[in-house]
């Protein structure tokens, strides 16, 4: 009730079929995640899984933006 945000996201889930589902807890320290990596291989299929919460008003135009970086490839 104190948080003055209307969405809250919790937690975001990455869904390799095959593998178990790699996870991160946003509700902690966020600086800590920076150092986590995923190592997804090319051509492979795979989803993101958002958990969320809204609070107080509806949520008009909410959009997801994802980056990726090959980490140590030139």
């Amino acid at each position: 009730p104190n948080d003055p945000r209307k969405v809250i996201v919790k937690k975001l889930a990455l869904c390799v079929a095959g593998r178990p589902d790699m996870e991160l807890d946003l509700t902690g320290d966020i600086s800590a995640l920076k150092k986590q990596t995923f190592i997804i291989k090319e051509g492979v299929s795979y989803r993101i899984r958002i958990y969320f919460v809204v609070q107080r008003e509806i949520v008009h135009g909410l959009k997801y933006v994802q980056k990726t970086y090959k980490l140590g490839v030139p």
